[in-house]
């Protein structure tokens, strides 16, 4: 069972509802970890076909270098490239009416 740090002093925004509800659409096996084949897959579900994707972010977002992404470290990692993210998400939200690839 995963523990997730709570930041008690500020209440949970929208925003870290979503973070947490994608982090858990990408933990393909529940595992309380994203490593890169639950990325691959859990992309591919979103319809982003970016197989060479995975194994950037993981080793990018990896701070404790166990091979996943934690809820943490995965949160981290998004809010460090978020802006980048947005612009990327941003063009695959075909109808433009962000509920598509919101983050």
């Amino acid at each position: 069972s995963q523990q997730v740090e709570v930041d008690f002093v500020r209440p949970w925004t929208e925003q870290d509802h979503r973070l947490k509800v994608l982090f858990q659409v990408l933990d393909v096996n529940g595992d309380g970890g994203i490593c890169v084949d639950d990325l691959t897959i859990g992309l591919k579900k979103l319809g982003v076909h970016l197989h060479w994707f995975g194994p950037k972010i993981v080793k990018a977002g990896d701070k404790d270098l166990d091979g996943q992404l934690d809820f943490e470290e995965f949160v981290h990692y998004l809010r460090d490239h978020e802006k980048k993210l947005r612009l990327v998400f941003k063009s695959l939200d075909k109808k433009n009416d962000g509920k598509e690839y919101c983050l």
